[in-house]
């Protein structure tokens, strides 16, 4: 009888270093166990012969701790192998190398089950019944009278490849793997499938419609093998090649793109609210998805995207009110209408200061509040409804309005225009600076 050397994981029954044969292609009861993974197991097994039909091994484990595995880097089948079958594995030898098992489920493939008990398997009969008396070795000859071992119809083992496309709505993205059903025709019954891939989260299930943009189709293209034993469906495996493009590279580029996209068509009339955090900025893009800000992207971070991917003429101030000017225990705010800016909280040495600057604006706002007076989220509340005002009615009547009417107690606005902003030389900053820490201080 033929002996060989096997290695074994918790996925897959190595014949040699190139040979693999998944667990879900034997009768391993990988479902209910695990072996320990802190070093390799090799098992010396004998060949019981070959199947045709099924391109299924069969072997018995007669070595559970292989020491000499030379022999497993020169093997070589001479034949395709689609599935294992062994035979009965010995229980006081294979627990020891077992992390975790539930002894009930597998019994029918266990002898040896008695503690101090040596209850071997019947020689003359297999784990199989109904015994097969014709067996081939691996180079495809009869195995003689006295060598043939007889073992049973092997089980079927049939695999299919299939083709079909899934809609990224229908998919669920999870951290690690994105999973999905689909409805086989030859099967007549839907199966679950998952496409593993480390960069994917959770979070992206919020935003595939930027997946759809990105491939500019609504669809991912799935190729997978259907195995299944004794008309059952035994493994499922799944690629597809949209999916396996989502790496660091296009995460971060869909990233961008989000981030851009928050200074296009949006706002309006109709918003109830003037400011937002960068938590709730992203939940008013128009994009069809229940968006948020699913990459957790800083405030800093976001304005600083904006000034280095577009055209920013007012760039110098954004920075300097980002840089300079903007309290480091505060969140920087941003609006959407009438046009996409940041509010940035200056903290003066007796007053509060708001200071609104719009993404390409002309001018600077800036809303002054009593430092002693009433808090600051309700100072926030007054701007926000004066930006408001702004949105509706325009930034020149605004003016007009403040101009006529009283002054509020404790509040002050002022606004300085920015001269000289497309200038090669830096009198215009200057100028903006100086009024901007003369209103601050």
């Amino acid at each position: 009888m033929k002996r060989l050397t096997i290695r074994i994981d918790n996925e897959n029954v190595y014949l040699s270093p190139n040979t693999i044969v998944p667990l879900t292609r034997t009768n391993f009861p990988h479902q209910h166990c695990k072996l320990r993974s802190h070093r390799d197991v090799f098992w010396e097994v004998e060949l019981l012969g070959y199947v045709q039909d099924s391109r299924c091994w069969h072997l018995k484990v007669i070595g559970y701790s292989s020491i000499d595995i030379s022999n497993f880097e020169r093997q070589k089948s001479t034949r395709e192998v689609s599935g294992i079958v062994f035979e009965r594995f010995d229980w006081n030898r294979l627990e020891r190398l077992l992390s975790s098992y539930h002894k009930m489920s597998m019994q029918d493939m266990l002898y040896n089950l008695n503690p101090g008990r040596h209850n071997f398997p019947d020689p003359g009969s297999s784990f199989y019944k109904g015994a097969s008396e014709q067996s081939f070795t691996d180079n495809g000859n009869e195995l003689s009278k006295e060598n043939a071992m007889p073992y049973g119809h092997l089980p079927q083992i049939k695999q299919q490849s299939i083709s079909f496309t899934v809609d990224f709505s229908d998919a669920q993205f999870s951290d690690g793997l994105v999973k999905f059903s689909k409805k086989i025709k030859d099967i007549a019954q839907a199966l679950d499938f998952q496409i593993v891939n480390s960069h994917l989260r959770a979070e992206f299930d919020h935003i595939k419609s930027w997946f759809t943009k990105w491939f500019k189709t609504k669809k991912f293209t799935v190729n997978a093998v259907i195995t299944q034993t004794k008309g059952k469906v035994t493994g499922l495996s799944a690629e597809s090649a949209e999916i396996s493009m989502i790496n660091q590279e296009l995460i971060d580029r869909i990233r961008e793109q989000r981030t851009l996209a928050l200074t296009k068509s949006l706002g309006g009339p109709e918003l109830d609210r003037s400011v937002f955090s960068a938590m709730e900025v992203f939940n008013e893009m128009a994009t069809g998805d229940v968006d948020g800000n699913v990459f957790l992207q800083q405030e800093e971070d976001i304005l600083q995207l904006l000034i280095e991917k577009t055209r920013t003429r007012n760039r110098r101030q954004l920075e300097y009110l980002s840089g300079n000017k903007q309290s480091e225990d505060v969140k920087l705010w941003f609006t959407l209408a009438p046009s996409f800016g940041f509010v940035f909280f200056v903290r003066g040495s007796f007053n509060n200061h708001f200071v609104w600057e719009l993404l390409n604006s002309n001018a600077t706002y800036i809303w002054t509040f009593d430092g002693n007076v009433e808090s600051k989220e309700h100072q926030l509340k007054e701007v926000e409804e004066a930006i408001a005002f702004i949105r509706h009615n325009g930034r020149q009547t605004y003016k007009r309005k403040c101009r006529q009417e009283n002054r509020i107690p404790g509040l002050s606005f002022s606004f300085i225009e920015h001269d000289g902003i497309g200038s090669e030389t830096d009198e215009g900053f200057l100028k903006w600076k100086d009024k901007l820490e003369l209103y601050t201080r």
